[in-house]
């Protein structure tokens, strides 16, 4: 594994509106089949449990497990895969589920199967939202809660696109802001592990991505550290509508 600089924050950061305007127009391309299909509608199959949960931070995590099923269902639908990422990566091997002072989701996908959901976004229910975070960044976003400061976005789950070679996976690594690539073998065959009730796709050597990521994983960061992301600034949590 090697990192290079091939992905400058800077020019992410400028070209950031113009992958937002591509994305949108895509949507409204690919939101008029919406109208078209047959497709099955996932409010009604997969059910909202935040009203059964008094606690925001429970709320917030069953909303994205929520969310994460949509997402898993159409994958299932389509052939595609995806497989958790980041720090919902890392509650899964540490914690067995959610990190204890975490609260979303963050899974990735290969740039062929993403551009297939891209295509059937239309599958998505009325209660999620489909958005750009910029290159290669994405989110499905609850539409029955604000969770940022800025009161403009809902719970989320976010999605980070990799590219898939013969032999080779590169991925951007949001932190170190580096291009980091590993063998194939490192991603697949994907393994079903235990998140919460449930269990998740991951990467076959998961000790291998995660140690790029944070270095020694395993290791609680300090008691300062360990700080909700969300519980500082506003939240509500709506009703579920379908």
């Amino acid at each position: 594994m090697q990192t290079s600089s091939f992905y400058h924050k800077h020019i992410r950061l400028i070209f950031r509106p113009l992958y937002r305007l591509l994305f949108n127009i895509k949507m409204s391309y690919y939101r008029k089949f919406k109208y078209e299909s047959d497709s099955p509608n996932y409010d009604d199959l997969i059910v909202d449990t935040r009203h059964l949960y008094k606690a925001d931070v429970e709320k917030i995590r069953m909303i994205s497990l929520r969310i994460l099923d949509v997402l898993e269902a159409i994958c299932t639908k389509l052939d595609i895969s995806y497989m958790l990422a980041y720090g919902s990566l890392l509650g899964c091997i540490r914690h067995k589920g959610f990190i204890p002072w975490d609260d979303d989701m963050d899974i990735m996908m290969s740039k062929n199967d993403f551009n297939i959901f891209l295509k059937h976004a239309y599958l998505l229910p009325e209660s999620i939202e489909f958005q750009s975070g910029g290159k290669d960044f994405y989110k499905l976003i609850d539409k029955y809660s604000k969770v940022s400061n800025d009161q403009k976005r809902g719970v989320a789950v976010d999605i980070f696109i990799y590219e898939e070679t013969k032999n080779k996976i590169y991925l951007y690594d949001t932190y170190s802001r580096d291009e980091l690539i590993f063998e194939n073998s490192c991603f697949f065959p994907i393994k079903s592990m235990r998140f919460e009730d449930g269990f998740r796709n991951c990467p076959q050597n998961y000790s291998k991505v995660l140690t790029a990521h944070y270095g020694d994983y395993l290791t609680l960061p300090p008691l300062d550290q360990q700080v909700f992301p969300h519980l500082k600034g506003k939240i509500n949590i709506f009703p579920f509508k379908k």
